[in-house]
């Protein structure tokens, strides 16, 4: 490290600071002294801070032939990330991944640099940072490119339709999907995990019967090569197309076959995938008891504070109540559904909840609440661009609205229905 001290020396002697102006508040004049002398090795955190102070970067500090202590250094902060991340310390891991990250930069392997970009990406995506994370999985992308590495450009643009799937961006997602497929050969791992994301993508956006088709797909693949756990998640994105197209007995088998694969797979913690897939499906089959497990297991998924699930859950209960006529009552669990989607930000589907609250004040004639309902679901819908969204429904109510319909047409920018009837 002696090297890094004598750049240092010389970038504070060349910027008229004493070592106790440099080090002042952070660092004693002795502590500065021992790094310019290579008596110790500062930590990246501390060569942050000193080379912000100088008014440089701290992969200038590095010298350019010390790459193979920098590829050392590399490795110990993702090692040490993923440690984190296990611990649920994911604030403090995305802090070294993004120290990593810098210091890759200063890499001559555009592989390398790309690496960085892509494991900082990975972080900031996981974080709940999305927009960040496209940033960064843009500059991996980059880097992969350049350095003609087609194995993790597929891996960049697989992180990047999640990303882009996570921001409702529906188009954009597909586009990465469909080019990380084209990488990654067929019998690759990767391929199937592609495959999974497009289908929950399009099932997310409705798009039912090509998202069973890329299920079924993955399936198969995952099958031929005994990746039970794989296979598993497979079958139950399968399930939930099965239950949306109205074949939820099929949803069952798929449902009990990833159920058996998981508990031998050892994945305990995933077969609540399978019970919340199962619940809706007897729930939609109308099987006795159906009413209390779905109550059962909404009870203990809000006590566990899952709020995705409990999402989904007030939307399967909203929608039972719209084809039983209970509109009050469906109109409540929207309510309850949008709050939990609110608070995680998942804005695509508290925009689905608001269009169906909506619906459910008008079948129940509260107009002055459906408006208002209305007008959230467009702005959120707006802000996904995917203005057109609400046109169907309010065709569908076309009688139910009356003259109230021109003025919302007006209000929320929905076209009206043409001659054909679309």
């Amino acid at each position: 490290m002696t090297t890094i001290g004598m750049r240092i020396r010389a970038l504070r002697q060349e910027a008229g600071w004493t070592q106790q102006e440099l080090g002042s508040p952070e660092f004693s004049k002795a502590y500065v002294s021992q790094i310019e002398s290579g008596r110790i090795t500062p930590s990246l955190h501390t060569l942050s801070v000193i080379a912000s102070k100088l008014g440089t970067s701290m992969e200038a500090l590095l010298p350019q032939d010390d790459q193979g202590h920098r590829d050392q250094d590399l490795e110990r902060l993702w090692r040490a990330a993923e440690r984190l991340q296990e611990h649920g310390e994911h604030a403090t891991a995305v802090d070294l991944v993004e120290q990593a990250a810098r210091l890759s930069a200063a890499s001559q392997d555009p592989k390398m640099r790309g690496e960085g970009h892509l494991r900082y990406a990975t972080a900031l995506w996981e974080s709940g940072h999305a927009v960040q994370a496209l940033d960064e999985c843009e500059e991996a992308i980059e880097a992969f490119g350049g350095a003609g590495d087609s194995q993790y450009l597929g891996r960049s643009y697989n992180l990047a339709g999640l990303i882009y799937r996570d921001l409702g961006e529906w188009a954009a997602a597909r586009r990465y999907f469909l080019r990380a497929l084209r990488l990654f050969p067929r019998r690759f791992v990767w391929h199937s995990r592609v495959l999974l994301n497009l289908s929950i993508l399009l099932a997310r956006f409705g798009s039912f019967k090509e998202a069973a088709d890329y299920s079924r797909r993955a399936i198969e693949l995952t099958h031929s090569y005994g990746d039970g756990e794989q296979e598993a998640k497979s079958r139950i994105a399968l399930s939930y197309t099965l239950i949306e197209t109205g074949d939820p007995m099929r949803a069952m088998q798929e449902l009990d076959t990833a159920d058996r694969l998981l508990r031998a797979a050892g994945k305990e913690s995933l077969v609540r995938l399978c019970r919340h897939n199962r619940v809706i499906a007897a729930h939609r089959l109308g099987l006795e008891g159906a009413d209390e497990q779905l109550q059962a297991w909404l009870q203990e998924v809000e006590e566990g504070g899952d709020r995705h699930v409990a999402a989904a859950l007030y939307e399967e209960m909203c929608r039972h109540h719209m084809r039983e006529g209970e509109y009050p009552e469906a109109a409540e669990c929207a309510a309850k559904g949008i709050a939990h989607a609110r608070h995680l930000n998942a804005r695509q589907h508290e925009a689905l909840l608001l269009a169906l609250q909506a619906e459910a004040h008008l079948r129940s004639g509260d107009e002055q609440a459906a408006t208002i309902c209305l007008i959230q679901a467009r702005d959120l819908y707006s802000m996904l661009r995917q203005g057109a969204a609400l046109g169907p429904l309010l065709n569908r109510l076309a009688g139910q609205l009356g003259p109230q319909g021109g003025l919302l047409r007006t209000l929320l920018d929905v076209p009206p229905r043409d001659e054909n009837g679309g």
